[in-house]
């Protein structure tokens, strides 16, 4: 049996047992670390939007710098198929999923 253990009325952990072992321990076998845990029933904290927002871009700005060299006149790679990838990421932030369904482009061979 799976048990979530429960402190605060969050699910701090999930264990496997034959039984609970401690009084904070409620079966469920679906309940995650993070999930509230309020009159008998497991909810999903609510999502951060902002943050993840912020997370997000800090993901595509953190691959924009690794690839700016790219971009110099003297590097010996296409630079069209780079500039494509780079345009892509700055996309992101226009996906209609953005920011908690956002796939990113794939990095050019």
């Amino acid at each position: 049996m799976k048990y979530a253990i429960i402190q605060d009325n969050k699910v701090v952990n999930v264990a496997t047992s034959d039984s609970a072992l401690e009084s904070n321990w409620i079966e469920s076998d679906t309940a995650e670390i993070g999930d509230t845990y309020e009159n008998g029933q497991f909810s999903k904290p609510p999502v951060d939007v902002e943050g993840q927002k912020a997370y997000v871009r800090a993901l595509r700005n953190a691959r924009l710098l690794e690839t700016d060299w790219t971009q110099l006149a003297d590097s010996q790679v296409d630079k069209a198929v780079w500039a494509t990838y780079r345009q892509a990421l700055r996309d992101i932030t226009t996906q209609s999923g953005f920011p908690l369904e956002v796939e990113f482009p794939t990095l050019p061979a």
